[in-house]
């Protein structure tokens, strides 16, 4: 096996078998209020999906798992990393399940109305209420109410308008014309006569607004001017972090495989974190510098005045490229396991080689590596309060090619991290 397949195919069965070993699922802290109106206090199984749930696992303090639905919930609030939450409310509502699909699209251009009892996802409350809904057909539904009126959907539906003369639509292209694909954009008039009364917005201000989710957070929550929650972004989120780090490591000399002792060489490491949205994975990016400046000595069993001390001194930038899975409790701490790949780049070596005979000493320096890129694999796991994280990772490289010997890396890395 080449070494390029196995640097790919070590990271990514680590990767699968983690993903597989362990469930999307996280319990994280969690409030839900019955339909009579009961508070509850406990944790969510939160699953990372991307349409709105339809009913929530709730475990209450004494760990009793029950299942909930629109039917008997006024609402849920689940609270997320760094106090972010998301809440969620049922209502009764008329919702327009037509399809968006252009082989399935109706020839009406008003909407076809379902009344169901749904969870809906509270994006802005304030003077002028917006949710959201996304259905098992992966279309995005929203919804307005002003004051204690009930939520009303905003008119957003694709149709097929004929040119046929008796306006039948018998396919997309038809024998005496072509099915024209039409937008219903109702929601920009629904919109404006609901915020209108507003002197600062005027009709304009709504003839290019898109629909979707970003676009409608901003104008209601500019409508409200303060609006008393606004749903967290659920774009991927980068925070950098530092890290003082201790790396312990141990070189095997390739030539004579011998052991070099290990190495204590503390450093300080940069990185950034990024959360993937309703899931409990992450990626890592770390940046560590790393050197040390240890000796083998190999001496031969004949003579004790016949030896040979190879002395290392390395200095390189790597950087540790992670996936990591997070469990959170519901005290806020989270554990965490990662694994994945290392580049490494060596920016500065020597390796003196001295070797005695008797009474005369012979000293030779091994000529620049033909590489000087290091790759490996890494793994670990750790601990996480609020914004600080203990870690330990333990990583096996290929070291760097020297045209005279070949030595091979294992270090443990102990990491104390800071995340802004």
């Amino acid at each position: 096996m080449s070494n390029k397949i196995y640097w790919y195919l070590v990271p990514t069965l680590f990767t699968c078998s983690i993903s597989e070993a362990i469930s999307q699922k996280q319990l994280l802290p969690s409030e839900l209020i019955t339909s009579d109106g009961t508070v509850l206090q406990g944790e969510i199984n939160y699953e990372a999906r991307k349409e709105t749930p339809t009913s929530f696992e709730f475990h209450d303090q004494n760990g009793t798992a029950a299942i909930y639905t629109a039917d008997n919930t006024q609402s849920v609030t689940i609270y997320l990393e760094d106090d972010v939450k998301e809440v969620f409310t049922s209502f009764n509502l008329d919702i327009d399940f037509g399809s968006m699909d252009l082989k399935k699209l109706d020839t009406k251009a008003e909407p076809t109305l379902t009344n169901k009892t749904v969870f809906v996802r509270n994006l802005v409350n304030g003077t002028v209420d917006l949710y959201g809904l996304t259905d098992t057909n992966d279309k995005s539904h929203y919804f307005v109410s002003k004051g204690s009126s009930s939520p009303k959907e905003l008119t957003y539906r694709k149709y097929y308008y004929s040119t046929n003369p008796d306006g039948t639509v018998s396919s997309i292209t038809t024998s005496t014309g072509v099915a024209q694909v039409r937008t219903n954009e109702g929601y920009k008039n629904e919109l404006y006569n609901l915020m209108k009364d507003n002197s600062t917005f005027v009709a304009k201000d709504f003839e290019r607004l898109e629909y979707k989710q970003k676009a409608l957070i901003t104008i209601v929550d500019k409508y409200n001017n303060r609006s008393t929650y606004v749903a967290a972004n659920e774009t991927i989120k980068f925070r950098p972090e530092v890290s003082a780090v201790a790396a312990i490591v141990n070189v095997k000399d390739g030539t004579f495989n011998k052991e070099v002792q290990s190495s204590f060489s503390p450093s300080l490491g940069v990185g950034v974190y990024a959360k993937i949205p309703r899931t409990s994975w992450a990626l890592q990016n770390n940046l560590r510098f790393t050197s040390f400046n240890k000796e083998a000595s190999n001496r031969t069993a004949a003579n004790a005045d016949n030896y040979e001390i190879t002395t290392y001194q390395f200095s390189y930038i790597k950087l540790h490229t992670m996936f990591r899975y997070i469990h959170q409790f519901n005290s806020g701490t989270e554990i965490y396991f990662q694994g994945g790949m290392l580049n490494g780049l060596l920016v500065k070596e020597k390796v003196l080689t001295k070797k005695h005979f008797y009474t005369s000493d012979t000293e030779t320096i091994a000529p620049p590596p033909d590489k000087k890129i290091e790759r490996g694999i890494v793994a670990g796991a750790g601990v996480g309060i609020k914004k600080i994280y203990l870690g330990i990772d333990y990583e096996m490289s290929s070291g760097f090619n020297f045209s005279v010997l070949q030595p091979t890396f294992k270090t443990i890395y102990i990491t104390g991290t800071y995340r802004f």
